[in-house]
């Protein structure tokens, strides 16, 4: 009987296709994609803005791209932002992620985009070992995010960012990282160690996103960073809703947003009706506006938000799930 129940779970909790994001998101650009910037920096005088170290592990050297205003005379809030890719792949470097780190630079932010480890990478385990390596995979993308986030607090006068002022953001297995990362600082989870004990992220931003919880329904021992979330209702790779087994679950947008609601946690919602994982990239391209009004209203000014909106009339790009192929969103 257990393993039947083991089962059931796994199809739904992991066979949820959040692996299949290896039909990749974008196409990977080498081209160099960087700006100048009127702020000179400590930091560039011996690093590049580009592919500068922020951490080794395993035999992983881990990346970051900094992208600055050109007029840049002042420390700037920053925005790091995570790729999708199933965590088997992607890039930092994808065409995707670049426009939106220049198109968020012109706002007056500096955005930093990272490289993590793909967990996933040449997984080929069924069943509860899948359970197992997705866990592991999030977890070591989440203390990726933490080593770049302590690399940036080390060098944040030299970067030009204010260090009180740091969120972030990412796309699919990245808006997962950034969800779970905020989760786990909340509530000082071990790995959150890294980071100082007062340190909280400034706000968060997930394209299709959520949490993975052996807890049962996700619970904030700290008040949670005002968040943004985007979600098509439809997802079929990352659960709009929420799938538990016992105490082991994955809760999509929909399931946080209700427990953002329940405890008066800040948060802005957009589900997006007739929409699946185009979500994790469509808002990057569509909704900045939204995005730098959130930022500027619940971040920076300290506004409380609370807003949970269906969309219905988007007029935004379906893909076709019998013909699945997320590079049509781009047509």
């Amino acid at each position: 009987m257990k393993r039947i129940f083991f089962s059931l779970v796994l199809l739904t909790l992991v066979a949820c296709p959040l692996f299949a994001q290896t039909l990749n998101l974008d196409r990977a650009t080498n081209q160099p994609q960087d700006r100048p910037s009127r702020f000179p920096t400590e930091l560039e005088v011996s690093l590049s803005p580009k592919d500068i170290v922020y951490a080794t592990k395993d035999t992983s050297v881990l990346k970051m791209d900094i992208y600055r205003p050109q007029a840049q005379d002042k420390a700037l809030p920053c925005l790091v932002f995570l790729y999708g890719g199933g965590f088997s792949s992607g890039s930092k470097d994808n065409k995707t992620t670049v426009e939106f780190c220049h198109q968020m630079t012109d706002r007056g932010y500096v955005v930093v985009a990272i490289n993590y480890r793909h967990g996933m990478a040449g997984v080929k385990n069924k069943g509860f070992k899948m359970v197992r390596s997705l866990e592991r995979a999030i977890g070591m993308a989440v203390e990726d995010l933490y080593s770049a986030t302590d690399f940036l607090l080390k060098n944040a006068e030299s970067i030009g960012i204010d260090p009180s002022l740091i969120m972030i953001s990412g796309s699919s297995a990245g808006a997962v990282t950034v969800l779970q990362a905020d989760y786990e600082l909340a509530n000082r989870f071990e790995r959150a160690g890294l980071l100082p004990e007062d340190f909280g992220y400034a706000g968060v931003i997930a394209f299709a996103g959520g949490v993975f919880s052996r807890e049962g329904k996700p619970g904030y021992q700290r008040q949670p960073a005002p968040t943004f979330f985007f979600h098509g209702k439809e997802d079929r790779m990352v659960k709009y809703k929420s799938t538990q087994f016992f105490n082991i679950g994955f809760f999509g947008s929909h399931a946080l947003t209700k427990r953002f609601k329940k405890f008066d946690f800040p948060y802005v919602t957009y589900r997006f009706e007739d929409m699946g994982h185009e979500m994790a990239v469509l808002p990057m391209q569509h909704y900045q506006d939204e995005i730098d009004r959130f930022i500027k209203s619940c971040v920076l000014e300290g506004c409380f938000c609370r807003k949970d909106s269906t969309i219905t009339d988007h007029g935004l790009p379906k893909a076709d799930y019998g013909k699945w192929r997320l590079s049509r969103i781009y047509e």
